[in-house]
């Protein structure tokens, strides 16, 4: 049975609580929060369109689901890195500069 967008958001509210690396207001936490439920809830509908349409089973289960807060966290972490090596690139060649 599929989750309610409430439970989903609801468990991107945990897992985004917890994620300390996020460097971003609280409101935009909180549509972080509700963008993440609501994807898996539209994802989830679709996969019933594409079984009407094509025949073809999909499943975005809660594990799935689960994945891809994590993915977001892993990748947000990576990509903030990056940014913060570019940062001190730029920081550098500034000081060079003047």
């Amino acid at each position: 049975m599929p989750w309610p967008e409430e439970a989903l958001i609801s468990v991107a509210e945990s897992f985004i609580e917890k994620f300390k690396e996020l460097d971003t207001e609280k409101e935009t936490k909180n549509q972080l929060m509700k963008h993440m439920g609501n994807v898996h809830y539209l994802v989830t509908n679709i996969c019933d369109v594409y079984f009407q349409r094509m025949r073809r089973q999909v499943y975005f289960t809660p594990k799935s689901y689960l994945s891809y807060l994590a993915a977001y966290k892993k990748l947000y972490t990576i990509k903030y890195k990056e940014l913060d090596v570019q940062e001190s690139n730029f920081k550098i060649g500034v000081k060079k500069i003047n």
